[in-house]
């Protein structure tokens, strides 16, 4: 069953149609093709807001409502529905969360571009390769 944006939605990727949403802090939208890349002039815009060594929520809220404006003004077919919405919200509470103090925020920028410019996780907070199951 196709869901917005083209995707197509199955046992697989059920959930492509959310994860892929238009106004992503570090991707570009459907619109202009390539989706799924980190999108480095994106996210340098994003990044700007971060100008200290910790992410406050309300510099966070900042940076995805100024990005979220930038797409709308630069697609005219932006799409951003409340579910999209929802999911934009939980993704930045997601890094705050993770990499900050529970529901303080305060995320160490540092582990966060780390996570958005090369999509893992620093090993400075214990992310590590996995064992291979069997040589």
């Amino acid at each position: 069953m196709g869901m917005g944006h083209g995707c197509r939605c199955g046992p697989a990727d059920r959930f492509t149609p959310v994860i892929e949403h238009d106004g992503s802090l570090s991707r570009n939208d459907i619109f202009f093709g390539d989706n799924h890349s980190f999108n480095p002039a994106i996210f340098n815009k994003v990044a700007a807001h971060f100008t200290k060594k910790t992410i406050s929520i309300e510099t966070a809220a900042k940076a995805r409502t100024d990005r979220i404006a930038a797409a709308r003004a630069a697609n005219p077919r932006f799409n951003f529905t409340a579910n999209e919405n929802q999911f934009s919200l939980f993704e930045s509470a997601l890094y705050l969360r993770t990499f900050g103090r529970g529901t303080e925020g305060e995320a160490r920028r540092d582990w966060v571009e780390v996570m958005f410019r090369e999509s893992r996780l620093s090993s400075t907070v214990g992310a590590r390769t996995a064992t291979p199951l069997s040589r």
